[in-house]
């Protein structure tokens, strides 16, 4: 009979100086250096990891040298008509956005964001006995 065992690592802590808010906390296999879980820290400095048996060899890792990198574009554009019916409009946004996640100058892929999506909009509005409805 073979008898496999399994743990788990509950792991906190608060990182000095107290100042030290959203640093990064991160545990790496050894020796490949492969992200195995991490976190950042709150506003005082405090952190919590809960490691399981991947964490047999590995480095824990504190960094506070990060970066975001943004570029966002937008563009609207509105069509208006009175109708007898009432006023009709009809638009549409379009956003493009690029949010790179540096940690100590490498990008970190799982925090980085891209988009590029179309929002349309519609809406009819009219007066009914001297109230504006939309």
């Amino acid at each position: 009979m073979t008898h496999k065992i399994l743990f788990s690592l509950f792991l906190c802590g608060i990182i000095m100086p107290l100042n030290a808010q959203f640093a990064n906390v991160a545990i790496y296999s050894l020796p490949d250096s492969t992200l195995i879980l991490g976190t950042t820290t709150d506003q005082e400095g405090a952190f919590l990891l809960l490691a399981d048996n991947k964490c047999s060899n590995a480095l824990l890792r504190v960094s506070f040298n990060t970066a975001i990198h943004d570029e966002n574009n937008a563009f609207f554009a509105e069509y208006s008509r009175s109708a007898p019916i009432g006023q009709i409009t009809a638009g549409v946004r379009f956003e493009n956005v690029h949010s790179n996640y540096y940690s100590d100058d490498v990008k970190m892929e799982e925090q980085s964001r891209h988009y590029a999506r179309w929002f349309p909009n519609f809406s009819y509005s009219n007066t009914l006995g001297g109230v504006q409805m939309q």
